[in-house]
């Protein structure tokens, strides 16, 4: 019987600021939002911590243009009725946390500008994806190399079982294949050295892999589902086969940690390392 469950969003929110990296993440909010057929919230921050080179109202007006300059932007992709915007003061992280609902998608990108509350990466995207309550999508990389099926980490544990749900329907509305990964440990014999793969362990795994993908997605696990079971660390697997993907879908355990669907800090090595964006799905969504 299947056990998924709807990746239900209710609005997108972005994390803006007007760099670089911002604009291509309100690329991929904007096809979020229409995608789900939900409104965009931007939300811009102004550092107001002393030391920085600009005044306060420089700052100020600075945000005040850059969101204003995004909110045109995702205008002329869904319209006046399906965006609305906000500017508050204070540490980027903070300010994006505070207008956070657990059925909200958060997208942040990968780095941003100092002086306007560096709402994209750094401590802030550490804290946003540690503390959110909805699932957060961290921008990486360049679009140009975004192709490939949607990738998911699963080890059996609940939180991974929800992000491959999760991740089975971002691939659906994608149009993509979805590929499963699933990590065992490396053969290592006396002397410490990797003796080369496990053949047994390989297929035993494969085999339980098969029955938490069918008990997700049921009649969902058709061709267009690859299984893979590989022996080493996690993350370096997960973050060799972003490499060849659209998009990662990952699990967190639990708030105040980021720690993955997998091992410890994976989620949190995969976010900084792939070359594709990142989903880390938040228990509470």
């Amino acid at each position: 019987m299947s056990v998924v469950a709807g990746a239900h969003v209710d609005r997108v929110v972005l994390g803006f600021d007007g760099s670089p990296s911002s604009r291509v993440a309100m690329g991929v909010a904007v096809g979020e939002a229409r995608r789900r057929s939900v409104p965009l919230f931007v939300v811009t921050a102004i550092d107001d911590s002393p030391g920085y080179p600009l005044t306060l109202t420089t700052r100020a007006e600075t945000a005040r243009q850059a969101a204003l300059d995004g909110v045109r932007t995702a205008t002329e992709a869904l319209g006046e009725e399906a965006v609305y915007s906000r500017v508050e003061f204070g540490p980027s992280a903070e300010v994006l946390l505070r207008r956070v609902r657990p059925s909200d998608l958060v997208v942040v990108g990968s780095h941003g500008h100092r002086a306007m509350g560096r709402m994209l990466l750094g401590s802030t995207s550490a804290a946003v994806l540690s503390h959110s309550s909805g699932p957060v999508l961290v921008v990486r990389g360049d679009p140009r190399d975004w192709h490939g099926p949607v990738l998911v980490g699963v080890d059996g544990s609940a939180h991974s079982l929800a992000a491959l749900a999760f991740g089975a329907e971002m691939a659906a509305a994608r149009s993509a294949a979805l590929r499963v990964v699933m990590a065992i440990p490396e053969v290592v014999d006396a002397s410490g050295e990797i003796s080369g793969p496990d053949g047994p362990a390989i297929r035993a795994a494969e085999a339980q892999l098969r029955q938490y993908v069918e008990a997700v997605l049921g009649a969902k696990a058709g061709t267009d589902v690859e299984m893979l079971v590989v022996q080493g660390h996690p993350a370096d697997a997960l973050v060799h086969h972003a490499a060849q993907s659209q998009l990662v879908v990952l699990g967190s355990r639990g708030r105040g940690t980021l720690s993955s669907l997998l091992l410890g800090s994976v989620g949190w090595e995969v976010s900084q390392a792939a070359t594709c964006p990142v989903l880390v799905l938040r228990p509470g969504a």
